[in-house]
């Protein structure tokens, strides 16, 4: 593996997340890759190479903005999570890892055993809000569909996955950051990450 052309892509991936306001690791390693003309994968950098290139993307060029983003964002996932907390949510993806900026989406899981009582509570909760699916990845290999709900929280986009109660503790889906099971953190956590 060439070292420095992988820097290069992380960096250029970076740069890419930060002005798409993506939080799709791998997709922007991919672009990166074809617009500096490297086709033979061993030299792609890692999900966590690219994640550590955007912070330093960011503290030289975001700066302020982001911290106030990050600080904003973190603000929104303790009322939502609060809000929710019947559903034990947990924070994860950028938000939680600290290099996220006004684009991004907090991306809290949810548990229980019926999806519907999320939905009902939203309903009752946001005037705007919408659902969807996504697909998460597992230790085991297998793929499982979850429900989204898409809201609005002011101008922030919240993006809640839910999950069966058993999966709290005992299962998490993978990151598509590093292939690992995904870090979530309480509401506890979130609020000593904002003080």
């Amino acid at each position: 593996m060439n070292a420095k052309l992988s820097d290069a892509i992380a960096m250029e991936a970076a740069r890419i997340l930060a002005d798409n306001g993506s939080t799709d690791i791998m997709s922007a390693r991919d672009k990166a890759a074809k617009r500096l003309g490297v086709t033979n994968r061993r030299h792609l950098p890692d999900g966590r190479r690219i994640e550590s290139a955007l912070r330093e993307y960011q503290s030289l060029f975001k700066g302020d903005q982001q911290s106030q983003a990050l600080s904003q964002l973190r603000a929104a996932a303790i009322r939502i999570m609060r809000g929710l907390h019947n559903f034990s949510p947990r924070l994860t993806g950028a938000v939680m890892e600290g290099y996220a900026d006004f684009n991004t989406p907090v991306e809290i899981h949810l548990f229980t055993e019926r999806c519907e009582d999320v939905l009902i509570t939203l309903m009752e909760k946001a005037d705007h809000w919408r659902v969807d699916q996504r697909f998460f990845r597992y230790p085991d290999g297998k793929k499982e569909l979850r429900p989204l709900y898409r809201m609005q929280e002011g101008d922030v986009l919240v993006e809640l996955a839910c999950f069966p109660e058993m999966e709290l503790r005992n299962r998490a889906p993978l990151s598509s950051v590093d292939g690992k099971p995904m870090r979530r953190i309480g509401l506890g956590e979130v609020e000593l990450l904002s003080i």
